[in-house]
């Protein structure tokens, strides 16, 4: 499976292009508005057991969307963190010979 991101430019909306094993490309959305939640997908297995089966909420589309996107965030907070670090030590560096007077 493959996945790609789409560059959204609606607030609260993510929308997702999955390409299954089969090469069918199906598109995955969540919507995250106040008072709202909701996750769909474009694949029959969705639109037509999700219509008949209030319980089925997923399908293996959604799951690899959700799995890649928290795995964006977490390498995102990661490399937040290292710019973090690297600031600090800049900062724990000083060296009289390099000092600017002003």
């Amino acid at each position: 499976m493959t996945i790609r991101f789409a560059a959204n430019k609606t607030a609260g909306v993510k929308t997702v292009y999955v390409t299954g094993e089969s090469g069918s490309q199906y598109v995955v959305q969540f919507v995250r508005r106040a008072g709202m939640r909701r996750v769909s997908c474009s694949c029959p297995d969705f639109v037509y057991r999700g219509q008949l089966k209030a319980t089925h909420r997923s399908c293996k589309h959604i799951r690899a969307a959700q799995t890649e996107l928290h795995n964006e965030r977490v390498n995102r907070r990661n490399y937040l963190a290292s710019l973090e670090l690297q600031s600090e030590q800049l900062e724990d560096y000083s060296d009289p010979k390099f000092e600017c007077k002003l």
